[in-house]
């Protein structure tokens, strides 16, 4: 079980560090949502700084990191760290049935990661978005087909082995609650490395 725990806890690393301790130091706090704010206003208007719809993303951000702080923040210092935010997650991760059952931040952060994966907007998620997606994130885009691969079943074969939204946050939930270190989600958010005992290096 201890590896298996291993494998949760850098999950949630990378999850913490790479897409919501914005600045780096450490820490989540309020600032780190502001910058988020600023992150997906200028996604929505398509590389366009517009005050007016930063403003209308602090509105919606302000919100969820009340609700993070206000669940995992334990010695209500006004600062989630790694340790707290992983306690949360092992705290949910059995209730965890459906996408209606994250807490608000964690649907918003869904529903734009699907957005950010589809990058020919048809509704789908395809090896060429998700190759795309590694780029822009600044991951190793020479990992996207086998990573891809791993994320697909016999279920995809009705949309081509593309990724409907439903399938996505199938995934994405498993990505958040497995223990399993081979379970299907765990490439969701880009290539993840972690090796069981007896794994070799790929």
């Amino acid at each position: 079980m201890a590896g298996n725990e291993d494998f949760f806890r850098e999950k949630h690393r990378f999850l913490y560090h790479y897409f919501y301790d914005l600045n780096r130091d450490g820490v989540l706090t309020k600032e780190d949502f502001e910058a988020m704010a600023r992150e997906y206003a200028v996604v929505q208007r398509r590389g366009k700084f517009e005050e007016d719809v930063v403003d209308r993303w602090k509105a919606v951000t302000a919100k969820w990191w009340l609700e993070l702080y206000q669940n995992a923040d334990r010695n209500k210092d006004e600062k989630v760290d790694f340790e707290e935010w992983l306690n949360y997650f092992k705290s949910m991760r059995t209730s965890l049935k459906n996408a209606e059952d994250l807490p608000d931040f964690l649907k918003g952060f869904l529903q734009l990661h699907f957005v950010f994966l589809d990058h020919n907007k048809d509704g789908l998620i395809c090896t060429k978005d998700y190759k795309h997606y590694l780029q822009t994130r600044q991951m190793d885009p020479n990992r996207a087909e086998e990573a891809f691969q791993s994320l697909i079943s016999e279920r995809d074969a009705e949309t081509g082995n593309k990724l409907s939204r439903e399938r996505f946050n199938e995934l994405f939930l498993d990505f958040l609650s497995s223990l399993d270190p081979r379970s299907p989600g765990k490439f969701i958010c880009g290539p993840l490395d972690y090796q069981t005992k007896g794994d070799s290096p790929s």
